[in-house]
């Protein structure tokens, strides 16, 4: 932090521009003021509010939006990658060509199957209770996934919505 101490030897403090960085203010981008300190300017910059400056905010509405919707993608991520946690990435990959043919089975047993035929074969289980277990992941899969998605979606949109700092501050993950 810059020295304050060739403020003090001014008698009138110009306040140009006043920037909100949490616990000190970014006083003429050039010096950090802690906030709440008995000091003349402390004392200046809150004259200087009290009479109509804008105090601006660390980032501003956009970019305050552009790191929170950051967040919000990260938490996500980390959410749905916990329902697939301890899952090799190739056998994720072969997820949809499961689902598909066990659902082909599931309407017509005569549908050709040789993923699940081979899946169920080296498995040593018929292929009728891999489809129903194929099926049963498959719909649990995607109603979390989806549950996730929606939560995510609302959050963007309160997002979106948002008109100030405290707005944003208050959408979270959790």
């Amino acid at each position: 932090m810059e020295n304050l101490d060739f403020l003090n030897e001014q008698k009138n403090i110009e306040i140009i521009s006043l920037k909100d960085m949490g616990e000190t203010y970014l006083l003429n981008n050039t010096l950090y003021v802690p906030k709440g300190q008995l000091s003349k300017e402390c004392e200046a910059i809150q004259k200087w509010i009290n009479n109509g400056g804008i105090v601006q905010e660390q980032y501003g509405l956009e970019e305050a939006k552009e790191q929170k919707l950051l967040q919000i993608n990260s938490a996500y991520e980390q959410a749905t990658g916990e329902l697939t946690k301890g899952v090799p990435n190739t056998e994720k990959q072969t997820w949809d060509k499961q689902e598909n043919e066990a659902r082909a089975y599931q309407k017509d047993n005569a549908s050709p199957t040789p993923f699940l035929t081979n899946l169920a074969s080296t498995r040593g289980i018929p292929l009728n209770l891999l489809v129903s277990k194929v099926i049963q992941k498959a719909n649990a899969y995607t109603g979390a996934v989806g549950t996730l998605t929606g939560k995510r979606q609302r959050l963007e949109d309160l997002l979106e919505q948002a008109s100030s700092s405290e707005e944003i501050n208050a959408i979270n993950w959790t």
